[in-house]
């Protein structure tokens, strides 16, 4: 049996979390557990956890590789998979959510791989709002300010730095920005 990893944090501690736990596996908690956490249990796998977004105490929304996207609306005691089939077999590096229905996800990958899809039925309907062009490009993550702007960021271009994404409608649309002068 693998060594289980318990999150010891309550959904909403986790909401405030932006740390990732690398080659494990989302399972709700087992008899087994007991003692060790009431919400939800890493396993040791060949999948990862990459991505975290905790909206209440009760709803949460993960991301990685197998499953890449899933969500619980109850504290972590039943988890769905939520994930498009156009994103099989991707890494899902990132998850913002709003609340049980409304969530933002990015893939990682060269070019094409990365992508942006946003749902706002709980994952039953997904919408591809970004996807890279440019086969040099690598997207990493998103951070959110609200529900209108926030930025994607990756892997620095050949001879154009930090590639930066902005949207202020939702994401709607994606537009690249120059970072400027790093310190």
């Amino acid at each position: 049996r693998a060594a289980a990893i318990a999150c010891a944090f309550s959904l909403a501690a986790c909401a405030a979390m932006t740390d990732r736990a690398a080659d494990a596996t989302l399972r709700a908690p087992t008899a087994a557990d007991a003692g060790a956490l009431e919400l939800f249990v890493l396993e040791d796998g060949s999948a990862s956890l990459r991505g975290l977004s905790a909206v209440s105490a009760a709803v949460a929304w993960a991301t990685g590789s197998g499953p890449p996207v899933a969500r619980t609306p109850d504290g972590g005691r039943t988890w769905s998979s939520l994930a498009p089939e156009s994103i099989e077999g991707r890494d899902v590096r990132d998850v913002h959510a709003l609340s049980a229905e409304v969530a933002w996800i990015m893939t990682a990958g060269p070019g094409e791989a990365s992508r942006i899809l946003h749902t706002r039925d709980g994952g039953a309907t997904w919408t591809e709002q970004h996807r890279e062009t440019d086969e040099a490009s690598f997207l990493d993550g998103f951070a959110f300010l609200d529900a209108e702007r926030a930025v994607a960021y990756g892997d620095p271009l050949p001879g154009a730095g930090f590639r930066f994404l902005v949207t202020e409608d939702g994401g709607t649309t994606w537009t690249p920005r120059s970072p400027g002068p790093l310190p």
